[in-house]
């Protein structure tokens, strides 16, 4: 365990996730109440569904345990453990959610190509780049970058972090 992760930001977050997980609710399958589905995913107990206007996310028993709307167009969405990535591909936003709450959110200047989050919430972007035909950009979960690799060779497809933890970029 890292000490610098012990925040009373993350405990809170912790917690709100353990109960929200033990919430008891009506099953599956679900009946949506509204918007378009774009795209869905399986976290550590958690189901979490985007829609054209959404991300939200069900506990084991069905229970909607969030419903944040997002202005992204084309969605997609990176599960690890308790954590989400959101972004849209071909756009310049991207946001990091627990399974209660919005972590934070990021505009950044290139697009957004693909991404992946760790179970630690660390989020990996491939983008395109003005000087290079592709980078890899890493954050942490405190929204700070800790990582960037510029690719002069090839263009940079997708990201992924590996059950090992390790990062990998296909080119």
């Amino acid at each position: 365990f890292n000490r610098q992760h012990l925040t009373v930001e993350n405990i809170s977050t912790t917690w709100q996730n353990f109960t929200a997980s033990w919430q008891s609710g009506p099953g599956f399958p679900l009946e949506l109440d509204g918007g378009v589905p774009r795209d869905i995913a399986a976290g550590s107990g958690s189901l979490n569904l985007i829609t054209d206007t959404d991300i939200i996310t069900y506990n084991r028993s069905g229970k909607q345990v969030k419903n944040t709307p997002h202005n992204l167009d084309d969605c997609a969405i990176q599960t690890s453990g308790s954590n989400s990535l959101l972004f849209g591909r071909g756009g310049k936003t991207f946001a990091l959610y627990s399974k209660t709450a919005q972590i934070y959110q990021k505009t950044l200047e290139q697009t957004i190509i693909d991404g992946d989050v760790d179970s630690n919430g660390n989020v990996a972007l491939a983008t395109s780049s003005g000087r290079y035909l592709g980078e890899v950009v890493v954050y942490d979960r405190s929204k700070q970058q800790i990582y960037k690799w510029s690719s002069s060779d090839s263009y940079i497809l997708s990201v992924d972090f590996g059950a090992s933890g390790y990062l990998a970029v296909n080119t």
